[in-house]
């Protein structure tokens, strides 16, 4: 009986041994370290050419308001034909509306000229005059098209202490993405835009 037991056992062993090198040489185990394609990317300041003469008031940009189905840590793009596509491999390293109002409010330091501008998560700093609110209606890339932000921005204080509202649509790139980096930095182009035209406001109320 144990002779038995010893016999098979030895050619069960012998089996798997010549299973496991037939494995190993096609190709069935891969020993070799996977690589991880996820990518992360954050929304950028552009350079651009201060519109405004230097002025000491600052400038504070509330939290801002993202549709629920851009506020996520995903790259979102729409095809031409209209399927909406989150890219699974290609975040954002920060909350998509923490990134928007940091990003605006570098951009509208540059072209405000104020000299102190700041964004939320962080506080209000001191020396802030007006307070820009942002609820964005629509900011995504479509394939074949490009980046669409439309956008709802209201002023508070300033000289009049009145709030007042505008409503911008702005349209950067011509939907040609080969990769997330080209869907980003059209994505930078639109917050410039944005800033821009907010700088105007700004201006227009002095």
């Amino acid at each position: 009986m144990d002779k038995h037991h010893t016999s098979c056992s030895g050619i069960s062993a012998t089996v798997f041994a010549l299973i496991a090198g037939c494995w190993l040489l096609t190709g069935c185990i891969n020993l070799s370290p996977k690589t991880d394609p996820t990518a992360f990317y954050l929304l950028e300041s552009v350079e651009m050419t201060p519109e405004s003469a230097e002025d000491s008031m600052g400038i504070y940009v509330s939290r801002v308001e993202l549709p629920d189905y851009i506020d996520s840590n995903r790259l979102f793009l729409r095809s031409a034909g209209g399927s909406p596509q989150y890219l699974e491999a290609d975040l954002w390293a920060e909350p998509l509306a923490d990134g928007f109002g940091r990003a605006l409010a570098l951009n509208l330091g540059q072209v405000s000229g104020r000299s102190v501008v700041s964004a939320y998560p962080h506080s209000q700093p001191s020396g802030v005059s007006e307070r820009i609110r942002v609820r964005v209606l629509r900011f995504e890339a479509v394939a074949s098209q490009g980046v669409h932000l439309d956008a709802v921005y209201e002023i508070s204080g300033g000289e009049r202490g009145a709030r007042l509202a505008q409503r911008i649509t702005i349209h950067e790139g011509d939907g040609s993405y080969p990769d997330a980096q080209t869907i980003v930095l059209d994505m930078n182009r639109a917050l410039a835009s944005l800033a821009r035209g907010i700088a105007q406001t700004l201006e227009a109320e002095h």
